[in-house]
């Protein structure tokens, strides 16, 4: 019986909620925009969870077994803290990283090759790495304008600290001082849609560029 509970956790998928076309058609239709203009890769599996933050990652469609799929995976936090056009923004954006990062092999194996007998593989290797990273950055600006993915970047990096040095710590004293369940989503989606306060926004954006001046959020937000 070992085994058997073994083989089941390394069968388990990801955690989360499984959303489906019926559920989000928004998203989905933005998801099948960015693949036809980018020509970029599928998304098998869209996933709602509870942290606060967008991600899409290869995994196995069956924990460690099962051929690979693309998985889009979305925090409820962030559909609670954050508006439509600045939610897809985001999808967008990371969309267009992962896609970049699916052509990484390409580019592995032109920087593999030695220079001096493949002088111009080098340079067009350079240049067609370099021209898909302004055509994937554009395409994401493009789809709900670079404002708009400006915004929700920092919208996210501010909201993401609120909730960690504000929201959770008030909702576990409330929870301790409560004989009845605390439900916290409920709470948050009425304080998110809220603007923070001005210093704590800046104090947030201040370390965030400090700690990322070299990252595409880093440059976003700068720019």
């Amino acid at each position: 019986w070992a085994g058997f509970g073994a083989l089941a956790q390394l069968m388990e998928s990801p955690a989360g909620v499984v959303l489906t076309r019926v559920d989000a058609p928004v998203l989905f239709d933005a998801l099948d925009r960015l693949r036809c203009q980018l020509k970029g890769p599928r998304i098998e599996r869209v996933l709602l969870d509870t942290q606060f933050l967008i991600s899409i990652y290869e995994g196995r469609r069956f924990g460690r077994f099962g051929g690979k799929m693309n998985c889009l995976t979305i925090g409820l936090p962030v559909m609670l803290a954050l508006d439509r056009r600045r939610l897809l923004a985001l999808v967008a954006h990371e969309y267009t990283r992962f896609h970049r990062s699916h052509n990484r092999l390409t580019q592995w194996f032109y920087q593999c090759l030695p220079r001096q007998r493949f002088p111009n593989l080098s340079v067009r290797s350079l240049a067609r790495e370099n021209q898909q990273k302004a055509n994937t950055d554009k395409t994401s600006r493009n789809l709900l304008g670079r404002h708009v993915a400006a915004a929700a970047l920092i919208e996210l990096t501010v909201k993401t600290a609120w909730a960690k040095h504000e929201f959770w710590p008030g909702h576990w004293r409330a929870a301790a001082a409560s004989m009845l369940p605390v439900a916290p989503y409920a709470a948050m989606r009425a304080l998110a849609i809220a603007p923070p306060h001005e210093d704590f926004a800046q104090e947030c954006l201040r370390q965030a560029l400090a700690l990322s001046v070299d990252s595409k959020e880093g440059l976003l937000l700068r720019g």
